[in-house]
């Protein structure tokens, strides 16, 4: 009787359960500790910050070849998320870790330290290997999220959440609703949004702020224009694009062009020089806020362009009078 039970049972185990697990954990000059995992068809991709608790703030990029999910964590919660079936986006992922998998074997040892024959020449500070034959030895914290279709599902209801507690908020005229859009030094603008901080500090889309920044978010929590973060040179990045002029918020139409996302879509020149910004500054915190936005929470920006429309028609549909008027056009931003 045990064997046609055993047979029962490893015929409903997936296989990549079964499969062995490969990681390679390596840390950056600039402070990010990246592991790269696979396990079957599943490879994976996890980013945090040295120096930090694991789960203040990382990144897990997930893949079976079809699907990618990017997902975003604060302090062990999923805060943020991002699907995608386009097979560009899979297959770049895909070769990053086959790349790093392939370096296992061209490891060399200069100096005391390790190098790995990237095609950039980065040097890691350290590079650690293992493989595990058997799925009860691979740590729990691995079994736990190498899920793709697990991690599908709390990526729709997290985004469903969000949506609706948008939409709630707004409905009761809350302070996401009425603060000022973006933050500049003017003295008004700058008391107000102190007066309303202060009312309430503590609101929804702060959750969604990068942590040890207060400006790096859809909404920030800063109390004054001069108050940045523990990542300083990040959260200034983000404070100046806090300031960009051209920009459509959550869920509103401006230029004639839709937002339906619950992140503000801004002009491609303020992207432009918010990458830049993060590029200089070069730090872990930076970097990671730079891969977080331009990869994972917004792609998209958009340009303007004058164009022709008609004002006014006749009874007859006929137009009597035209304009130029600037109309956004979507664009794709670049990765980080």
């Amino acid at each position: 009787m045990k064997t046609p039970f055993i047979i029962f049972i490893l015929f409903y185990i997936p296989y990549s359960i079964l499969a062995s697990i490969r990681a390679v954990t390596t840390t950056l000059p600039d402070g990010e500790i990246v592991t790269y995992l696979r396990r079957g068809p599943i490879s994976a991709k996890q980013t945090s910050i040295r120096g930090l608790p694991k789960d203040f703030l990382m990144v897990r990029q997930l893949t079976n070849g079809r699907e990618l999910v990017q997902a975003i964590y604060s302090e062990g919660r999923l805060i943020d998320c991002d699907l995608s079936s386009r097979k560009i986006e899979t297959e770049q992922i895909e070769a990053e870790i086959n790349h790093m998998m392939s370096t296992l074997n061209t490891t060399v040892y200069q100096n005391g330290h390790k190098y790995i024959n990237w095609s950039a020449n980065i040097k890691l500070s350290s590079a650690n290997t293992s493989s595990i034959n058997s799925s009860w030895q691979v740590p729990r914290e691995n079994l736990r999220w190498l899920d793709i279709s697990k991690l599908t599902r709390q990526c729709i209801t997290s985004h469903d959440r969000i949506i609706s507690s948008i939409m709630k908020s707004r409905s009761r005229r809350s302070l996401l609703s009425i603060k000022p859009r973006r933050h500049s030094r003017n003295k008004v603008q700058k008391s107000r949004h102190d007066h309303l901080a202060k009312g309430k500090k503590i609101h929804l889309k702060q959750k969604l702020i990068s942590p040890g920044t207060k400006w790096c978010g859809p909404s920030n929590r800063a109390l004054r224009y001069g108050e940045l973060g523990g990542f300083w040179q990040a959260d200034r990045c983000c404070r100046k694009h806090d300031t960009c002029k051209l920009s459509i918020a959550p869920f509103s139409n401006e230029y004639s062009s839709l937002n339906t996302g619950p992140f503000t879509l801004s002009h491609c020149s303020c992207d432009r020089r918010f990458r830049n910004c993060l590029k200089m500054a070069d730090t872990g915190a930076s970097n990671l806020v730079g891969k977080l936005f331009f990869n994972v929470v917004q792609t998209k920006c958009f340009v303007l362009k004058a164009e022709k429309i008609c004002t006014k028609r006749s009874w007859w549909g006929k137009c009597q009078k035209h304009e130029y008027k600037k109309l956004a056009h979507i664009r794709n931003n670049l990765s980080y």
